[in-house]
């Protein structure tokens, strides 16, 4: 049932992205918005095939846990192993299945009405393997649209959080789209953001997004300061 409820959000994203808006849009959004959640829909169903219904009577807390919260600005939120308090108001999203957790969060940092999309997606898998994932699963689609350009990942250092990003651009029929990719943290938990939006924006969205980042504490590390 559950892998069932998810096969048809992921249809219905693609086909409302097919709808209305152009196809090389369509098919960016799709790659970035849906592949992190992939990626956590995975660990869900490996848990499953081993925890069937006897075991999660008996282990509890193998069991997938997912809350879903808008959060105003300046208010704080502490999970299981990540906290923060933005200065902007935020979607959240937690999934916590015994000592992995995911956070995705879609901060309040775009205009009503502007083309394009962000998250942010705090995890503890560690950044190499979240970057290794779905840059994967991105050049993939990015290598079947001729009028997408993208860099090469750099260095980058974002507060304390060190790592690396990159940015794409495309355009068609006189539109264009700018995006970027970032993945950050250490070892053994990774902060990293996906970002697509008109040009004329990128910069101030970009912006923002390097100055909630640092806002984000691994909570033991924030017990001891």
């Amino acid at each position: 049932m559950k892998r069932l409820l998810f096969i048809l959000i992921v249809i219905a994203l693609i086909l409302a992205a097919a709808r209305f808006l152009p196809w090389w849009l369509s098919v960016a959004l799709i790659a970035v918005l849906v592949m992190p959640v992939v990626l956590i829909t995975f660990a869900f169903f490996a848990v499953f095939r081993i925890a069937k219904k006897e075991l999660a009577k008996q282990f509890p807390d193998v069991i997938p846990q997912k809350k879903v919260s808008s959060l105003a600005a300046g208010k704080e939120f502490r999970g299981n192993g990540f906290g923060f308090t933005f200065p902007v108001a935020c979607e959240v999203s937690q999934t916590v299945i015994d000592d992995f957790e995911a956070l995705i969060l879609k901060p309040k940092v775009h205009l009503r009405g502007e083309p394009g999309d962000s998250m942010l997606i705090v995890s503890t898998i560690p950044k190499d393997e979240m970057k290794k994932n779905v840059t994967k699963k991105l050049d993939a689609i990015f290598s079947k649209i001729e009028e997408l350009r993208a860099s090469d990942f750099s260095p980058l250092e974002v507060g304390q959080l060190a790592g690396e990003g990159r940015t794409f651009e495309a355009s068609k029929d006189g539109k264009s789209v700018r995006g970027e990719s970032v993945y950050l943290g250490k070892r053994a938990y990774s902060v990293a953001w996906q970002i697509i939006t008109a040009p004329e924006s990128f910069d101030e969205v970009a912006g923002k997004y390097r100055e909630l980042a640092p806002m984000i504490q691994r909570v033991a590390e924030r017990k001891t300061g």
